[in-house]
């Protein structure tokens, strides 16, 4: 992987498919990505695991110690926000997300919990200026649906939960006895959903104070099973939030036409990639793409790839030479090169036993190993997708097609 790849930046990219079943609650399929994985008992800063999206604004600050975090809001700001947001997605159907609040701020300011699939569709439970709210808001359209007094110690704990296809707002005194102040049926599809805690105002406040939680779904996970990788389905022809980890420097660009997504660059150094909004198991399962790759002798690479971060992360690359076949781990670069024969138009990451086989073919049925390796880290839990990049200047423009992923 050249320079630059795996970095986790954020474009909010929609494009995408739909889940095969057996990463879904119905249909008698194991429930998987499950969104009582992801829990903090903010004992120490999680953000560079588990919070990787969250954000601030102005001159507001998160500070995580000694297990509370504390979301400092900007004073004197309007529409000043900070939150904590998950790296990943999850699916929530069948499951509760809460979350311990010890202080909400001071008078006129809001802090929350919520979960929603992008910036304008979403579910909040907020507490501001002494008042529970239950906001709902679908393609930015804003929704206070119900309110009633907040008492700090019944309502120590905010909650979401979604049974038999209907979304409760709820509240709590210890974590373990729920009450819900309004449900409806699910306003948008919770099967993969980002979650977080947040605060803030919309009018400038000299005195906003701070808003204080103590932890996340009661700060211990609860065993669940990423989705195998070979479930992520799309044939790039509908829009769901399968990509929202997916990322593109100024000099690239990502479009999706005809049932295929066309990742390019302008002949600049810089990068471009969709990776997956939640985390897969590559174990005993398999990701591939159909691309003919560069078609002109540029340093672009195209790359299909499944990666924890960027010191840990496995990468079959394409460039106008031909193959590399890469691990990353703890430190160590491994890399096998391979020729790239007449008609090769699928490119297969595979793990089986251990090992991970980088593999070709030219219909999708019948593969060729390239090259193998031992599985250099847990796999069990890892971003996946598709890449472009130059590592350095090149003079023209140039692109990759990628025609599906898993969709042969």
């Amino acid at each position: 992987m050249l320079a630059g790849c795996g970095r986790l930046s954020f474009d909010d990219h929609r494009d995408g498919g739909n889940k095969d079943a057996s990463s879904q609650l119905d249909a008698g399929a194991a429930p998987c990505n499950a969104i009582t994985k992801l829990a903090d008992d903010f004992a120490t800063d999680r953000r560079a695991t588990l919070w990787q999206r969250s954000y601030t604004d102005d001159t507001s600050s998160i500070a995580i110690a000694n297990h509370q975090v504390t979301l400092n809001i900007s004073v004197n700001a309007a529409n000043s926000y900070v939150g904590l947001v998950s790296s990943m997605y999850y699916d929530l159907r069948g499951h509760r997300v809460f979350a311990g609040l010890v202080h909400p701020g001071n008078p006129k300011t809001t802090g929350g919990l919520g979960v929603g699939i992008d910036k304008a569709t979403l579910a909040h439970v907020v507490v501001e200026n002494g008042v529970l709210i239950a906001v709902r808001e679908i393609n930015a359209d804003y929704q206070q649906v119900a309110t009633e007094p907040y008492d700090p110690i019944a309502d120590r704990y905010l909650a979401l939960e979604e049974r038999a296809g209907r979304l409760y707002w709820e509240t709590s005194p210890d974590a373990v006895t729920f009450t819900s102040f309004y449900d409806e049926p699910a306003p948008f599809d919770l099967s993969l959903v980002e979650t977080y805690v947040y605060a803030g105002l919309s009018i400038a406040n000299a005195d906003p104070g701070t808003a204080v939680f103590d932890s996340f779904n009661g700060g211990v996970a609860i065993a669940s099973p990423a989705c195998k990788a070979a479930t992520l389905v799309d044939t790039f022809d509908a829009t769901n939030a399968l990509w929202h980890n997916s990322f593109a420097d100024a000099c690239c660009s990502d479009t999706e036409t005809n049932g295929e997504v066309v990742l390019g660059t302008n002949g600049k150094s810089g990068f471009a990639g969709l990776r997956s909004s939640a985390g897969y198991d590559l174990r005993d399962s398999q990701i591939f793409t159909a691309t003919k790759g560069p078609q002109q002798m540029t340093t672009m690479y195209g790359l299909l790839g499944a990666e924890i971060d960027v010191n840990n992360y496995i990468a079959f690359e394409l460039d106008s030479a031909g193959y590399t076949c890469e691990t990353f781990a703890a430190g160590v670069l491994h890399q096998d090169m391979a020729v790239r024969m007449a008609g090769d138009a699928y490119a297969r990451l595979r793990e089986a036993g251990g090992t991970i086989f980088y593999e070709a073919s030219a219909d999708a049925t019948t593969w060729r190993t390239l090259a193998s390796r031992p599985t250099p880290f847990d796999v069990s839990d890892v971003y996946v997708g598709v890449e472009i990049g130059n590592a350095t200047d090149s003079n023209s423009a140039n692109a990759v097609a990628y025609d599906g992923f898993n969709a042969p």
